[in-house]
């Protein structure tokens, strides 16, 4: 089961989000409008076997402006980027699906959904249960 609760301590959270205005790098060039950086610990057996893995913290951050125009992202296009990047935080890939909000996009103009696609979802519950 996952549940979120708020923190003002940035040391108590796994899961951080920071707004930014510098780049944020890249594997293939270009941009990314927001970045998830994971730390995921994983428990042993006795005789050295993975038992089973689990996220440790996760640190987001999200431009402020659209790297291209310098103007200031809106609200809804954060709101999109802060989704799709808890979507990586929690163990989610990128969809092949232009309408799923994880879709790789650098695109400000919202043609995708704003919430997790039922895919998704199943993924979840297939990491987490329930």
């Amino acid at each position: 089961m996952i549940s979120f609760t708020y923190t003002d301590k940035k040391e108590d959270a796994q899961i951080t989000i920071s707004p930014t205005d510098g780049a944020l790098p890249t594997s293939g060039g270009g941009f990314v409008l927001g970045i998830t950086s994971t730390k995921v610990r994983t428990n042993y057996t006795n005789d050295g076997k993975e038992k089973d893995s689990y996220l440790s913290s996760a640190d987001i951050k999200i431009l402020r402006r659209d790297p291209r125009t310098k103007l200031k992202l809106t609200g809804p296009v954060v709101y999109s980027v802060i989704i799709h990047e808890l979507g990586h935080a929690l163990g989610l890939g990128h969809s092949p699906n232009k309408e799923d909000i994880m879709y790789p996009s650098t695109s400000t103009d919202l043609k995708k959904a704003e919430t997790i696609s039922n895919a998704d979802l199943k993924t979840l519950k297939m990491l987490y249960g329930k």
